[in-house]
């Protein structure tokens, strides 16, 4: 594979945080 493991930790990382931020707006409620 081409892509690089920082790539791939970013791309997890703002995976993560987009559903961080549906399930903190979820608990807020």
């Amino acid at each position: 594979m081409s892509i690089m493991p920082s790539n791939i930790s970013l791309i997890f990382s703002s995976y993560l945080l987009s559903r961080g931020r549906n399930e903190q707006l979820l608990h807020s409620v």
